[in-house]
C-alpha cells in the first residue's frame, strides 16, 4: 500500500466540498491547495475569468498550444493570489501544493500543472507538488 501524507486526503475532502457549489461552465474543476506542513495556507479554484497576470504570460496547454486568448485562471495562480499580502513573507521552499481535478461526474482525473503554472512553481521554488492522475492516485511533480 502506498503511503500518502495526510494533507493529500484533506485536500481531496476540500475539493469534494467545493465541487458542487463552485463548479462552473468549464471543462473541468481544478483545486490547488497550498500547505506549510499541516497548516492550510490557501485554496485556489479555476475560474472562467482572467487575471491581468495572464495577459503578460503566454499561456500554453500541455500540448504546447497557445491558449492565451481563452479567458480563465488556473487554480494554481488562484491559490497564490489567495495568499494575499502574506505571500511576501512565505518561504516557498517549505510549501507543498496539491492539485486535484474533478470531472463533470466528480471523479478524480489528471491534474498536472500546465506549462505556465510549472514555470511559476519553479520560479517560487515550492518544496513539493502533488497532482492527481487518471488512476485516481497522486503523483509528484519533479520541481
Amino acid at each position: 500500500m502506498i503511503y500518502y501524507p495526510p494533507i493529500l486526503e484533506k485536500s481531496v475532502e476540500l475539493a469534494n466540498a467545493l465541487y458542487p457549489s463552485a463548479f462552473q461552465e468549464l471543462r473541468t474543476f481544478h483545486v490547488s491547495v497550498l500547505w506549510n506542513k499541516n497548516k492550510l495556507l490557501s485554496v485556489g479554484v479555476n475560474k472562467k475569468a482572467t487575471h491581468t497576470r495572464n495577459l503578460f504570460n503566454k499561456k500554453l496547454n500541455r500540448e504546447g498550444i497557445d491558449i492565451s486568448s481563452t479567458k480563465f485562471q488556473c487554480s494554481e495562480l488562484c491559490a497564490f493570489i489567495g495568499l494575499g499580502k502574506q505571500r511576501y513573507n512565505i518561504d516557498f521552499s517549505r510549501v507543498t501544493m496539491v492539485n486535484i481535478r474533478l470531472d463533470y461526474d466528480g471523479n478524480i482525473s489528471l491534474a498536472s500543472p500546465c506549462i505556465s503554472c510549472r514555470s511559476l512553481i519553479l520560479y517560487l521554488g515550492l518544496k513539493k507538488v502533488y497532482y492527481t492522475d487518471n488512476n485516481k492516485e497522486f503523483q509528484i511533480y519533479k520541481c
